[in-house]
């Protein structure tokens, strides 16, 4: 199931290092981690305002992290398609933070798996990092999907393995379905769907764990949750990842079921 990445997604992580990537082109996929129907109003993340709520939403679902130590609250929702369009309904009980970047993260969570969402303009690649106890695990999504992992070594982080890159093909759900049975997490990839639309859903242990979100833009710019993050932190979260990292997770939001 695994293979070596293409250059596409080297691309990508070498451009959140401050280059540039292509375009991802866009299509639609039917499969989900948890099916079910599909409604048919779809959020267009390019006209999605940053500061503004989800349609059918209301300023009481939208949340602040003001400070990296806050944890935020997910509310229980039943659980969305992961196929990269991110439909009205679906996602209308989800809490929303601003990104660094002013694109937008939505967070809820059904039966111990947590969904979340980045919505934004031309959005080429997103990182999802949670901390455990004494791992920390990367969960990547752009041209392909893939997995890095860091072990706690003192006072240094020690990579396990990098990224492994399957689930290239939005029209076969298999290896997703797999990725998902073996590891605990699964995303659309960057052809399916909507561009700018990425959607994860998460049974890798969430609840209260440090947790940061970074992503690039295909003009390469690079937005960051929690949206305070310290530039050293920042960069702990992309590229290539060394043999050796230092985390800061104390930096880093947490998230907790509502």
């Amino acid at each position: 199931m695994l293979t070596k990445a293409p250059l596409l997604v080297l691309a990508f992580l070498l451009a959140a290092c401050g280059g540039s990537n292509p375009a991802v082109p866009s299509s639609e996929i039917q499969s989900a981690v948890a099916g079910s129907t599909a409604p048919t109003t779809a959020i267009s993340p390019t006209t999605l305002a940053p500061a503004t709520t989800l349609p059918g939403t209301t300023t009481a679902t939208i949340a602040t992290v003001a400070t990296a130590s806050s944890t935020l609250a997910a509310p229980r929702a039943e659980p969305p398609i992961i196929d990269g369009v991110m439909e009205a309904e679906e996602w209308s009980a989800a809490a929303a933070v601003l990104m660094s970047d002013g694109a937008t993260a939505h967070f809820m969570y059904r039966d111990e798996i947590l969904y979340l969402g980045v919505t934004g303009e031309t959005i080429g690649a997103v990182n999802v990092v949670i901390a455990g106890d004494d791992q920390v695990s990367i969960l990547h999504s752009s041209a392909a999907l893939g997995s890095a992992e860091y072990a706690r070594s003192g006072s240094v982080w020690e990579l396990v393995h990098g990224f492994d890159w399957c689930c290239r093909r939005g029209s076969d759900p298999s290896a997703r379905e797999a990725l998902f049975d073996e590891e605990g997490w699964d995303a659309n990839i960057g052809y399916d769907g909507d561009p700018g639309v990425v959607e994860y859903a998460v049974a890798v242990p969430w609840h209260n764990a440090p947790l940061a979100i970074s992503s690039i833009r295909d003009d390469g710019e690079r937005g960051f949750w929690p949206a305070d993050l310290p530039a050293e932190s920042q960069d702990q979260l992309v590229g290539v990842p060394p043999q050796e990292r230092e985390y800061d997770t104390q930096d880093w939001g947490r998230i907790a079921p509502g």
